[in-house]
């Protein structure tokens, strides 16, 4: 089915309305049959502690699936807080986000897939921000074993990255610029404790289904080049799970690869830096991709996008990560004592 237009957004019926009228901020948890990881992310939602009023969405993408009584239960007792929609019509992954900001009705929206957490601080932190002054705000996030609970860490390099990075930025916040997408998506995976305003991500046409599987990548580095005033900040969001991902395939893991690739060179050439050492770089980067996508054939994908055989060693990846550590941390000095004015 085709989108009528951004004004019409698709097809859908509301199963549950909210009684918020003017939320200050709108949680939107897109789901697909996982009703139990859905209660969940609806209860993580509802925890927010904060003194204005915010809205909690479900956007479901089964049309023909039940709602569990667990999740009916925790709606009724929510004061009216939580909207539930259905779509009439599957319309994929990626438009079902963008049907996400056009149901919602508060200016700021934050993402929650059915498989991740918010933390219950998460929307007072952002409000105390001066938002007039932003149009993209990303906090930190833990990554988290879905099945244990146990938190997994991001690794050596980048656990290493994080914190030398908020070391040098010698402040709670960092400005987002072009050129630093180029080295890494810098939002939370899965949109888990980002906040972005409607009407812009609307303006751009939300998120294309046609960059799958790194349409958030491809939206969001077009959404800050179009607004800027997109913003990090240290404090933890979210909760990002791992372990019921579609993501885990192998053929989706050779499109992260392949589409990476892509994008990074859009992001060279916005820039103006279509040099020898730009490329080096995205071709390292593209290699880091296909290391961490092993276990699944990848040499086909590198074959066709002309990488050398010299970069696809563990250690050029190794080294290359360095150098890659070496210019975002170059790049973090330019960040610092940046402050975006909290509220009075």
């Amino acid at each position: 089915m085709k989108k009528n237009s951004l004004i019409d957004g698709f097809d859908y019926k509301c199963v549950i309305e909210s009684t918020v009228v003017s939320p200050c901020f709108t949680i939107a948890i897109p789901t697909f049959r996982r009703q139990d990881l859905l209660l969940q992310a609806i209860n993580s939602a509802l925890s927010q502690v904060c003194n204005f009023e915010f809205e909690v969405i479900v956007v479901d993408n089964d049309p023909e699936g039940f709602i569990s009584e667990e999740i009916l239960a925790i709606i009724e007792k929510s004061n009216g807080r939580v909207a539930y929609y259905k779509n009439l019509n599957n319309i994929g992954m990626f438009n079902n986000w963008t049907q996400c900001f056009y149901l919602a009705k508060a200016e700021w929206v934050t993402l929650l897939c059915d498989d991740d957490l918010l933390d219950f601080g998460a929307l007072q932190k952002v409000a105390s921000l001066n938002l007039e002054c932003a149009n993209i705000i990303s906090g930190g996030f833990t990554r988290v074993d879905l099945i244990t609970g146990r938190v997994t860490g991001e690794g050596l390099f980048g656990t290493v990255l994080k914190k030398l990075f908020w070391i040098i930025v010698d402040s709670d916040i960092a400005k987002i610029e072009s050129k630093d997408w180029l080295y890494q998506c810098v939002t939370p995976p899965g949109m888990v404790g980002l906040f972005l305003r409607r009407k812009l991500v609307l303006s751009v046409g939300g998120f294309d289904p046609n960059n799958y599987p790194c349409a958030d990548y491809y939206a969001l580095y077009d959404y800050c080049k179009r607004f800027g005033s997109c913003y990090l900040i240290r404090d933890n969001l979210g909760f990002y799970r791992i372990g019921v991902n579609e993501y885990a395939s192998g053929k989706v893991m050779l499109g992260f690869v392949e589409k990476n690739n892509i994008l990074r060179k859009t992001i060279s050439t916005d820039n103006n830096d279509d040099s020898w050492l730009s490329s080096f770089f995205i071709n390292i980067l593209t290699c880091s991709d296909a290391y961490a996508a092993r276990k699944f054939e990848v040499t086909q994908v590198l074959d066709s996008l002309a990488i050398s055989s010299i970069l696809r060693s563990r250690f050029a990846v190794q080294f290359g990560r360095l150098i890659i550590l070496i210019l975002i941390l170059f790049r973090a000095f330019k960040k610092r004592g940046l402050q975006l004015e909290k509220k009075i």
